[in-house]
């Protein structure tokens, strides 16, 4: 389908387009087109604003709750905990208890620098999934 500016007659090109607003530009006269309705479509945006009840472009995930409280406020819930944090939590406890038998050993039996430097990338790991 070709659009053509009502103007000055000129093609316009699909670059200077954009659907999702619905606009144009001619580049010869620098008019602005309702691409819509030079082409004598429906405008998506006016049948979104009718009366008719909204439909959801993105489902909702299943732990999100959303609550009307009236006065233009809602109240939104997430449930964040699921049985495989525990396999998390498990995973965390065994590296933390790694760091600190290593830590213990290079503290107490004065190891080499390396010992100490070496497993700070790991520290940082466990404390950031802790």
């Amino acid at each position: 389908m070709k659009l053509s500016c009502p103007s000055c007659g000129a093609l316009i090109p699909a670059t200077d387009t954009n659907v999702d607003t619905g606009v144009a530009k001619c580049q010869a006269c620098s008019e602005v087109i309702n691409i819509f309705e030079a082409l004598g479509l429906p405008n998506p945006a006016v049948a979104q604003t009718s009366s008719a009840p909204r439909q959801e472009l993105i489902p909702r995930p299943s732990r999100m709750v959303v609550e009307d409280l009236g006065n233009a406020m809602w109240s939104v819930h997430w449930r964040w905990f699921e049985p495989s944090l525990f396999l998390l939590m498990f995973f965390c406890i065994a590296w933390d208890s790694f760091l600190v038998f290593w830590y213990t050993m290079a503290f107490t039996h004065n190891g080499p620098w390396i010992m100490i430097v070496f497993p700070m990338a790991h520290l940082a790991v466990g404390v950031g999934l802790t």
